[in-house]
């Protein structure tokens, strides 16, 4: 015996069909399928500790006095490993050779130290109270007259970069004050030179 639909029924059952039929990516217009007005936007990441690119890898640091001021050309550094305790040494250049340092490289005009400085983590800014020393010397005697090195006064780095896996690089912004009215500023890219490694 045939059955005929009421057309109650065969409006109800054409709905059921189209709902049912719907494509996964139809809109609804459920309110809980879209974010609210509210919402927050979404986080960006900072980017990693590991990554330098574009001005994060050029050395643009300076050396000055009250009235002149000169620029480095290239920064290296090494790994100090004392005990389990591992931190970074770094020489700041102006003039001599260039690559790395060793025994037989011609004396630069002004070298910059930066020592004790820690294998950062994080970008939390560094000072003095975190172990790190620095000291400027000139020895051409274009900033100061004074032949022995200036020793920092204080300190104040913030990280960028770091990365112990080749390559091997630290880079961040600083300024330092010396004595005999010195002062040290700008941002460092530095690369790995073996022979600033030290073991005490």
């Amino acid at each position: 015996m045939r059955r005929f639909f009421t057309p109650t029924e065969t409006v109800a059952s054409l709905l059921i069909a189209i709902v049912v039929g719907l494509p996964a990516g139809c809109a609804s217009d459920d309110p809980a399928a879209a974010p609210p007005p509210d919402a927050p936007p979404p986080v960006t990441q900072p980017p990693s500790l590991a990554t330098c690119d574009g001005n994060c890898a050029i050395l643009d640091a300076d050396a000055s006095n009250t009235t002149l001021s000169v620029a480095f050309d290239r920064a290296y550094f090494g790994v100090t490993t004392d005990g389990g305790n591992q931190t970074l040494y770094l020489e700041l250049y102006r003039g001599g050779d260039d690559g790395c340092p060793s025994e037989a490289s011609a004396t630069p005009a002004q070298t910059l130290i930066i020592a004790g400085l820690p294998v950062f983590a994080n970008r939390d800014d560094l000072s003095a109270a975190d172990g790190i020393t620095s000291s400027l010397l000139d020895f051409a005697g274009d900033l100061t007259e004074v032949l022995a090195p200036s020793s920092a006064t204080s300190i104040a780095i913030e990280p960028t970069a770091i990365s112990m896996a080749n390559p091997r690089l630290v880079a961040f912004d600083f300024d330092v004050s010396y004595e005999n009215n010195l002062a040290a500023a700008g941002h460092v890219y530095a690369t790995h030179c073996a022979s600033l490694d030290a073991t005490r």
